[in-house]
This record gives C-alpha cells, structure tokens and sequence, in this order.
C-alpha cells in the first residue's frame, strides 16, 4: 500500500542527490568512493544513499513509500518514455526519518524536504529517466526524473 511521498523540482548539485537519516546527519566516506560507484549511478552508506545524475538544470524526484514492495513499472507514468536505468539496493535509517540534501548543503538542515520512513531497515528502488540533450536549459521540454520507491526490507 501506498503510504505518502512526494514530488520536488530539482537541480542536480555536482550530478549528486543525497538521501540520508535526519539524526545521523550525512553520509560519511563519500570523497573516498571506487570509480566504479560512479558508474553504477548509486551508493549506499550506513545511513542513507546517493544517487548519481547527470548535471542538469531541470530534474524532478518523485519519492514514494510503501508498506510493501511495490510493482517495478516500465516507464516513467507521466511522459511514459522507459527508465533508462533502474537498481534496487537496502539501507538503513536509525530514526526513520529521511532528508533530502545536496553536496553544497552543509548537512542536517531542518527545513529541507524530509519523508517519515516505516521501518529503519528499508528496500530502495531507483528509477532514472535521464534525456541527454540540453541538459543546461532550465526550460527545455522534459525534465529528467528520478523516481525514488522506499518499502521495509
């Protein structure tokens, strides 16, 4: 069942977006991650995840929480053009709680979009919708999405 989530406009922070616990503050060992993190397009610390994007001034994350693993859906729902990468991955978040951040953000700030979580350990699925041309036109046609799905591992 569906329990609540969200949808943010966003622009992409050095092609990072950063999903992590709101009392464990942010991940940490992120300067000292293996090449091939960057190519997978995900990392999962001990406390929350990043995803990697490409950098582009128009981007839209849709978080949905579930009680239970949800249906894997082909496509984007609203353009319906296919995802262009999905994973599925676990982590933890000890408060049940999740802050959305950026690498320019100093970490932990309480006015930032934050999810209430059903459980501390969590299934994550990642959806990327990514179109390569014009990623510098704030005002081009589509937005790049990236749909978040977070359920109780």
């Amino acid at each position: 069942m569906y329990l609540g989530g969200g949808s943010l406009a966003w622009c992409s922070d050095y092609g990072q977006i950063y999903f992590f616990d709101t009392d464990a503050g942010p991940i940490t060992g992120l300067d000292d991650l293996p090449t091939e993190v960057f190519e997978r397009r995900w990392h999962a610390g001990e406390t929350g995840f990043v995803i990697y994007t490409q950098d582009a001034l128009r981007q839209r994350i849709n978080i949905a929480i579930h009680d239970s693993a949800p249906d894997d859906i082909p496509a984007e729902p609203l353009s319906e053009d296919r995802w262009t990468k999905s994973a599925e991955f676990s982590v933890q978040f000890p408060s049940r709680k999740m802050l959305i951040s950026s690498p320019s953000a100093s970490g932990g700030e309480t006015y930032a979009p934050t999810f209430a979580l059903p459980a501390m350990a969590c299934a994550v699925r990642v959806s990327w919708l990514e179109y390569p041309d014009d990623c510098y036109n704030a005002f081009r046609p589509k937005p790049d999405v990236f749909r978040i799905e977070i359920w109780p591992a």
